[in-house]
């Protein structure tokens, strides 16, 4: 067979959610299928490129770190959905290049979508918001879906000009959403049988409850920062705890000071304090009997031209011993004022040797 031959998928009408392959025939490209063929290298290059360009702007937006898959509609489905919907131009159809956002939480596709509209071009004939047109009383598929391309300003862009007239769609849904949409479609629409109306309301029940596993992520998230919003207001007598004493490092005064003041010191930014340092802080303030941030500011400010003495020996032998790289000062974080001041409070040597300047 030639490799330009192309299988052709007939279709039961009886089963409009299932396609049975009939008849398989060979024969040549022409038309539409030969329209897919000229797009097809395009497509390909046009949905790396509009991954990365998305994945740019959310990051940009402040949604980095959730998920973005992509394809280019294989030859197969492509001749499937020719068929099914009578198509006879490519311009029909609008999903040959088409973009999946999944986000952690529901109520960050209204936001994304924002994102997306203000970025692209979009066909609001052809996008549909699943969620607005699903019945209040009927619990299933929950997705936004755009058909954009790229706008005026951005298609003239040399990188971009290949790809002016090429649309894409852009799906986004939170997490939940996508999981049950992958099983449901795996096995309901992928079977050869037709599913009982027991088990599809099966379906939509699991449906519903991950609706409001949905709002409750969202509840909890927001009661989370709420938390952390307290913590930032909150009063020296505060008891210290892992997400206290975290607060308390990013965001009270003092603390920044003492940073600030180390940092002008060294030819780097301090790096960022992980989970593991904020344990071993607390296990050893808690060794020292230090409880609350009141204890800890007293501590902190009777001790302060100690501690500085002691971290710019740090500084010094850092330099001195590693002259040409910066990364040697990596273990210098935030708070690194506690970390020197439970050094010194462990060793009493330590604290009268600065402070006679013997060191």
């Amino acid at each position: 067979m030639d490799t330009n031959d192309t299988t052709i998928i007939k279709v039961d009408l009886d089963k409009p959610k299932s396609l049975s392959i009939i008849v398989r025939e060979s024969i040549q490209p022409t038309g539409i299928v030969q329209q897919y063929n000229d797009i097809l290298k395009p497509a390909k290059d046009c949905r790396k490129k509009i991954t990365l360009l998305i994945r740019d702007l959310l990051e940009n937006y402040g949604f980095g770190g959730n998920s973005i898959s992509s394809r280019v509609k294989k030859r197969q489905s492509f001749i499937t959905k020719v068929i099914s919907k009578k198509y006879t131009s490519i311009d029909d159809i609008t999903d040959i290049v088409g973009i999946r956002i999944i986000l952690y939480y529901a109520d960050d596709v209204d936001k994304v979508a924002k994102v997306i509209e203000r970025e692209f071009k979009i066909d609001t004939k052809n996008s549909i918001d699943k969620r607005a047109i699903i019945n209040p009383d009927t619990f299933g598929y929950l997705s936004l879906h755009y058909v954009a391309q790229l706008d005026d300003v951005r298609s003239e862009m040399v990188e971009y000009q290949l790809f002016k007239n090429i649309k894409f769609e852009i799906q986004i849904r939170s997490i939940l959403q996508h999981a049950w949409a992958e099983i449901e479609h795996s096995t309901k629409y992928k079977s050869e049988l037709q599913v009982p109306p027991h088990i599809t309301r099966d379906f939509c029940r699991l449906a519903g409850l991950l609706e409001v596993a949905d709002s409750e992520f969202i509840r909890s998230r927001n009661a989370m920062s709420e938390y952390k919003a307290s913590l930032i207001h909150m009063t020296d007598n505060t008891t210290i705890n892992h997400q206290t004493l975290w607060t308390f490092i990013h965001y009270n005064e003092y603390i920044n000071y003492l940073d600030n003041k180390v940092a002008d010191n060294i030819p780097q930014p301090l790096q960022e304090i992980t989970n593991l340092d904020i344990s071993k802080y607390i296990t050893s303030l808690d060794e020292l009997r230090i409880k609350t941030t009141k204890d800890l500011i007293r501590l902190l400010k009777s001790n302060e031209n100690i501690i500085f003495k002691y971290i710019n020996k740090q500084v010094m032998l850092t330099l001195q011993f590693y002259p040409c790289t910066t990364e040697a000062f990596n273990s210098f974080k935030r708070g690194v004022s506690i970390s020197a001041l439970i050094d010194i409070q462990k060793d009493s040597n330590l604290k009268i040797l600065l402070t006679r300047d013997i060191i």
